[in-house]
């Protein structure tokens, strides 16, 4: 078993980002929604929504059917079946420069990997071709770029060679209504946990306990800022931390869990 946690981001879009988005939906109304939901105050989606929160809990009724097929090639190529990845929402603020709030928004436990023929030509997958995370579109032999949000990913191609994931419902469980904040950052790496928060100081142990190095979920001041933090690495002494079995259902009982 592998296991990671990764940050996505809420960013801050830009006017013709929007705007082009937008154009598209005029012909979409639950894109519309999309729209609305991610420029609110409080929404913890990622632009392109990948992972697929948003396409999961509206087109399917389950949060939990959500998919994973954008961002994170590298980290998509490494799984297997039952290897877990935990997902946190980086929000940048509109007001406060510099400043990023770091959410826990839950776990997933990989249940199926897919490539983008596999999306198009199985039946069993039909309800995902219209999920906004598709990415590329399989036909006659042949892939093309199929993706709404702007600005259009230039490598689009390296990113679908990556399985289109889905996760098993069984060990799988997301909140994007009322995420716990687990940390903030501010200029200074790593960025400050709220560890007065018992909920937070159990998920921080569950990452960081027993590690050799100083990482936290920020890894750097300039550029995108986050890598992956690989739970299974050498830099972890298993000696001194849970299996990662144990590591899954602890953050996977956090994450609705009341202070």
């Amino acid at each position: 078993m592998k296991a990671y946690a990764c940050v996505y981001r809420r960013k801050a879009v830009t006017a013709t980002e929007i705007r082009r988005t937008r154009a598209a939906a005029t012909q979409d109304t639950l894109l519309a929604q999309f729209l609305d939901a991610y420029l609110g105050r409080q929404s913890y989606l990622d632009w392109g929504d990948d992972p697929a929160f948003f396409s999961a809990k509206h087109r399917l009724g389950d949060i939990r059917s959500a998919s994973w097929g954008v961002c994170r090639r590298d980290v998509r190529a490494t799984l297997s079946g039952g290897d877990f990845v935990a997902f946190f929402c980086g929000q940048e603020s509109q007001d406060v420069q510099r400043r990023w709030d770091y959410y826990y928004v839950g776990g997933g436990t990989v249940g199926g990997l897919y490539t983008r023929e596999d999306l198009w030509t199985r039946d069993a997958l039909a309800p995902y071709r219209s999920f906004y995370n598709v990415l590329a579109r399989w036909s006659d032999g042949q892939l093309s770029q199929h993706e709404t949000f702007y600005p259009l990913h230039d490598n689009w191609r390296e990113r679908a060679a990556s399985p289109y994931i889905l996760f098993d419902k069984s060990l799988t469980d997301f909140n994007i209504e009322d995420p716990l904040h687990v940390a903030t950052y501010t200029g200074d790496l790593p960025e400050k946990w709220h560890i007065e928060s018992p909920r937070v100081q159990e998920v921080h142990r569950l990452l960081f306990s027993g590690r050799a190095d100083r990482k936290g979920l920020r890894t750097s001041r300039i550029g995108y800022g986050h890598t992956k933090l690989n739970l299974s690495g050498p830099k972890a002494s298993r000696a001194a931390r849970p299996s990662l079995a144990q590591i899954r259902s602890e953050l996977l009982r956090l994450v609705r869990l009341t202070a």
